[in-house]
């Protein structure tokens, strides 16, 4: 590892030095850490309550560079940290770089333009700015978003259409007959637009992914993970021969900003957003019941906030829900999570800052049973500091 450290950092360097006159390089670093306690109670029989504390360097302190070849051609690399055990039996760590962002964009006209590499998804809403858990920004809270992908990207007139490519995840079978996923592995279509109007803009986002479950002789070994060499069989009974399985996200964002407030929301409604690959809480993903039935899981989440800047404090209120639900055999089941925090982002110079945040997390599931259970309530304080540079 230590090796492919020192690779990487002397060819960054190479490279920018044989670019450097042909191309504009811009530099750029943020370096972070936080320190939080948490405190989670249990709403259950024991109302007992458990205390933990941590102080970390966050994984998502980087370095990159912005690079413009000429008016049409740029591009960015970008760099962060991740977690590293060394020792399993001691739990040692250290850091190693992970890669954030690679791309080069072609700018074919001065509202076209086509992009190449890993960059954020364009399904990515979540304009919080909570701090807690490593800049969590509300993810798996409320705000929506499938990170930084590798993508094949065309904007045109503010419109972006990206493809992305796929990997399912393996949902649940009935054992009594094998299936597996067909090797198509067709990528991911997103499509998203923003409308500016004048201190207001709203947005709307649609992404789709498809695939097919073929079934297959259960008793051949592989059979449901290597389709090709088990052999594809006809389904007898209640079952299919083959399922298809759609995932969907639809999302509407809403913004405001003056020189006074800033507000940012948005709403979506997802089926399987497990199997998308979103940053979600969702417990639950397609399946086929004993009834030979294939069932979707469906979720809905949004998030708002609302922050005032004044002076070089910037207070900020923010709110999140995430409710995802399945119906087995004719009963449904849920889970409802809702986050709610607090801050004030302190700046005394730029490029430096300091937040405290307190925040609340209350998450209840409602079983097919017909009992709701409440999670224990997750209490956090602390504070990130942050140096840009």
């Amino acid at each position: 590892m230590k090796a492919l450290n020192h690779v990487l950092a002397i060819s960054t360097a190479l490279l920018a030095t044989t670019q450097a006159y042909s191309s504009d390089w811009n530099f750029y670093g943020s370096a972070r850490a936080s320190t939080f306690g948490q405190t989670v109670v249990d709403t259950g029989t024991n109302g007992k309550s458990t205390n933990s504390k941590s102080y970390t360097l966050q994984g998502n302190s980087l370095f990159g560079a912005k690079v413009a070849q000429d008016s049409t051609l740029s591009g960015q690399v970008e760099y962060g940290l991740k977690g590293v055990v060394t020792n399993a039996t001691t739990n040692a760590t250290t850091t190693a770089p992970v890669l954030r962002l690679l791309y080069g964009e072609w700018k074919i006209s001065k509202s076209v333009a086509f992009l190449l590499g890993q960059n954020w998804s364009v399904i990515n809403f979540k304009k919080s700015n909570q701090v807690w858990n490593s800049d969590n920004d509300l993810q798996g809270e409320g705000a929506i978003t499938e990170l930084r992908v590798p993508q094949a990207r065309l904007t045109a007139y503010g419109v972006k259409l990206a493809f992305v490519p796929s990997t399912q995840a393996a949902i649940s079978v009935n054992k009594t007959l094998g299936f597996a996923t067909r090797p198509d592995n067709l990528p991911k279509a997103e499509l998203a637009y923003d409308y500016p109007i004048g201190p207001f803009h709203v947005g709307v986002a649609g992404a789709y992914n498809g695939y097919t479950l073929d079934a297959v002789n259960p008793t051949i070994a592989g059979a449901t993970t290597s389709p090709a060499t088990a052999g594809y069989i006809n389904a007898v009974g209640k079952y299919k021969k083959t399922y298809d399985v759609s995932n969907v996200v639809s999302v509407l964002d809403f913004g405001f900003k003056s020189k006074v407030v800033s507000v940012n929301a948005s709403a979506s409604y997802i089926i399987n957003g497990n199997e998308f690959g979103l940053v979600t809480t969702n417990p639950y993903k397609a399946y086929i019941d004993t009834t030979g039935k294939l069932v979707d899981a469906k979720s809905f989440i949004a998030y708002a906030e609302i922050s005032a800047p004044f002076e070089f404090v910037t207070p900020e209120l923010g709110f999140g829900i995430e409710a995802h639900g399945e119906d087995f055999y004719g009963k449904l089941a849920s889970d409802t999570r809702v986050t709610v925090y607090l801050q004030a982002a302190i700046s005394p110079v730029k490029n430096i800052s300091f937040t405290p945040e307190i925040g609340l997390i209350k998450e209840s599931q409602n079983a097919a049973s017909g009992k709701t259970y409440d999670k224990a309530d997750l209490y956090y304080y602390g504070a990130k500091t942050q140096i840009d540079f």
